[in-house]
């Protein structure tokens, strides 16, 4: 059996499991593991200190107890173009990639959960398909619960003119506009509490990174309010939920154009051109 230290797969079920805890105990991601997965113990730790070499875990310790959590202290890398930086951080940008200054907060959408990359990565195949970042002026891109405005943040990156980002957790604005601010783009983004339901106005692009029941019933809004044509991009559902999520979409006048996949996660690409 290859060394589960360099196994991809494993890495990649470490990272999700800690992020779904927000932090656990070693020893009970080991013990998860080995029930499980088809690991040795002595492989869990070794994935975990690449892990934590790699910049990707630290360690922290409450009451004499050590736990893992996700490090934000690095560049993280969410698709082939965007890159997550911190605002302490002096890093260069290679060629091609699209830096974006997050700082660390309590809100979802650090780009360690795998709908966030997957979100991102379906943002560049929509926006920036060949590579180029092509202006988009008067475009606008819509973010619903928005998080911590990362994707939205990659959308304006990446060529889009102006964003909606809406959310009801009034952490998550404030932290979507730090970061726009971080990132020079405070003019560009306008932060929101207004319900879904309400939204207003005239999208190329939304992005929903929620769970299947709210994107059932957001359906209709989605229609209503993105251009012909435009784009919507999901994320937050499970693999199970795809076929039921697309039935939805089409009969509201939505195609799928790429269905994309991570552990048990999914994103889709929907677009529309019916008036």
């Amino acid at each position: 059996m290859k060394a589960m230290g360099t196994d991809l797969e494993a890495s990649a079920w470490v990272m999700e499991r800690v992020a779904l805890a927000m932090r656990i105990p070693q020893l009970l991601l080991e013990r998860e593991a080995v029930r499980d997965k088809p690991w040795t113990r002595r492989e869990v730790r070794s994935t975990v200190r690449a892990l934590v070499d790699q910049g990707r875990l630290m360690y922290t310790y409450e009451l004499g107890t050590s736990f893992l959590e996700g490090c934000y202290s690095g560049v993280s890398r969410l698709g082939e173009r965007i890159v997550t930086i911190p605002p302490t951080h002096s890093y260069k940008p290679r060629q091609g990639e699209v830096p974006v200054v997050m700082s660390q907060g309590a809100s979802f959408g650090s780009g360690r959960h795998p709908t966030t990359r997957l979100a991102v990565r379906a943002i560049e195949q929509v926006l920036s398909p060949e590579g180029e970042v092509e202006p988009r002026p008067g475009k606008w891109v819509l973010d619903v619960g928005t998080g911590t405005g990362i994707l939205a943040l990659a959308a304006l990156k990446l060529g889009m003119d102006k964003a909606l980002c809406t959310d009801i957790d009034p952490c998550a604005l404030f932290e979507t506009r730090e970061n726009a601010r971080l990132n020079g783009l405070s003019d560009s983004l306008t932060a929101s509490d207004i319900p879904i339901s309400e939204i207003r106005g005239d999208f190329f692009l939304v992005l929903a990174n929620l769970r299947l029941p709210t994107l059932l019933k957001a359906m209709p809004v989605f229609m209503r309010i993105i251009t012909k044509p435009g784009f919507l991009i999901v994320s937050g559902i499970q693999v199970h939920e795809t076929d039921t999520l697309e039935q939805c979409a089409q009969e509201h006048g939505f195609s799928l154009q790429d269905l994309r996949t991570e552990q048990k996660w999914a994103s889709m690409i929907f677009f529309s051109d019916q008036p």
